[in-house]
């Protein structure tokens, strides 16, 4: 499988520049729209981007790329996390001179790290009580954490993303799949109900092409089980993608709940982007809380430099975090909210 980046100054452009460097067989990964040159920011020249990639494999001919491009190609199973530094803010200082501020902190990294701790010998056991289906012999063991590496595990295990619309959860999704189906080699199986986006379904379905796991629409909850016990029934994970929704309406939350409470349904994981206002950040988990979300997932970190709102969801919503993303390339932004990686992006190497 190769990746490779396009840029040109229409859609068509670069749709005519994949087709003639990969060929017709290409699919489309990801695109946006983005400046190029000017001065800080501004007179910049808009220009379209677009990630493709050919799985070799299937192509007849493979197309020859020289070697002064090579850089701009890398293989799907090679992807490695990008080195990021994290920027200090002024929380740092602030805390160094109030006592008080310093022990509250210090106190919350010990939570963090007593949490991260007892994470890891729940994923060294297997549960004891298996979840039974209410209509199906097959046993749904509930994941006592996304961070879970599923060893020896052989029952069958779904997990739910809940979102607002706002977030980039599609990209997110693919991270988490290409994180247990690459990194883990586990089954992993991908069902989206997010009927609403024709893109959106398209681009999910690319996703796992590429991964090379299931992919299914599923239109209605109560089609839920039947799916599971027959397409994914050999797959360890099982993703749901639900519809994006915004906190305010209130109807389709009503329908998300169909969804969360499915017996199938072992987590449900909150997609929260940390660049939203704090004020709105409390009034979509206020809402988001009546489907009782087990976990919050927490996205764009690269778009904010403040990050305290990562002890308010914890502390104040008493939300457990499971992922952080930090950009749109799959799979490699993207890291378990351990007690190290959120410790530095609160405060760097300042107490290290």
């Amino acid at each position: 499988m190769k990746v490779k980046k396009y840029t040109g100054e229409t859609m068509q452009d670069v749709i005519f520049q994949v087709k003639a460097d990969l060929g017709p067989e290409a699919v489309i990964v990801n695109k946006r729209k983005l400046k190029q040159g000017g001065f800080f920011g501004f007179f910049g020249k808009e220009v379209f981007e677009v990630v493709a990639a050919l799985d070799s494999k299937e192509s007849d001919s493979e197309t020859t790329v020289k070697e002064d491009n090579n850089d701009d190609i890398v293989e799907i199973s090679n992807y490695g996390r990008k080195t990021r530094k994290v920027e200090r803010t002024k929380i740092q200082k602030t805390a160094s001179k109030d006592p008080e501020n310093k022990n509250a902190i210090k106190e919350f990294i010990d939570d963090l790290k007593t949490a991260a701790g007892s994470e890891v010998d729940v994923t060294e056991k297997k549960s004891e009580q298996p979840k039974q289906t209410k209509t199906s012999n097959q046993t749904v063991e509930p994941e006592n954490s996304f961070k879970k590496e599923l060893k020896n595990q052989q029952n069958l295990t779904a997990a739910q993303k809940l979102q607002n619309k706002f977030d980039q959860k599609n990209t997110t999704m693919a991270k988490i799949a290409a994180h247990f189906a690459v990194d883990k080699n586990k089954n992993v199986g991908l069902i989206t109900a997010d009927t609403y986006r024709i893109a959106a379904v398209e681009q999910l379905q690319t996703y796992s092409k590429i991964i090379d796991i299931p992919f299914a629409v599923c239109y209605s909850s109560s089609k839920l089980e039947e799916m599971i016990a027959g397409q994914f029934r050999n797959c360890d994970l099982v993703l749901i993608d639900t519809p994006g929704s915004s906190w305010k309406d209130q109807i389709q939350l009503g329908r998300l709940k169909d969804y969360v409470d499915h017996t199938l349904v072992d987590e449900v994981h909150l997609l929260l982007s940390l660049n939203t206002k704090s004020s709105d950040l409390r009034s979509i988990i206020s809402e988001f809380s009546k489907l009782k979300p087990d976990r919050a997932l927490l996205t764009k970190l690269d778009e904010t430099s403040s990050y305290g709102d990562i002890i308010n969801i914890k502390e104040n919503y008493n939300l457990s975090l499971s992922y952080l993303t930090c950009g749109q390339d799959v799979p490699e932004d993207f890291e378990i909210a351990g007690a190290d990686q959120i410790y530095s992006y609160l405060f760097g190497d300042f107490y290290a």
